[in-house]
């Protein structure tokens, strides 16, 4: 008997434009900024920004690069 089915769902499934994918990014960016304002932080733009991509750049090097996804436990971290 089959108990679960899964898949690889984005870009196997579902490929994504690079205008879809410029939206997610400032969708991402624009919510984190609500987030921390209403923790009462609020740093800059600029600063947002560039965790996000030193975020993606800790993801590529440690897991992407080599065909991993992060374990739930270490993305608390």
């Amino acid at each position: 008997m089959i108990a679960a089915v899964t898949s690889d769902f984005w870009e196997t499934l579902v490929h994504d434009t690079p205008e879809n994918l410029a939206r997610g990014r400032a969708l991402r960016l624009a919510s984190t900024a609500r987030i921390l304002a209403a923790a009462g932080m609020e740093p800059p733009m600029a600063a947002i920004e560039a965790a996000y991509e030193r975020s993606g750049a800790e993801m590529r090097a440690r897991f992407w690069s080599v065909r991993r996804d992060a374990p739930i436990g270490s993305q608390y971290v």
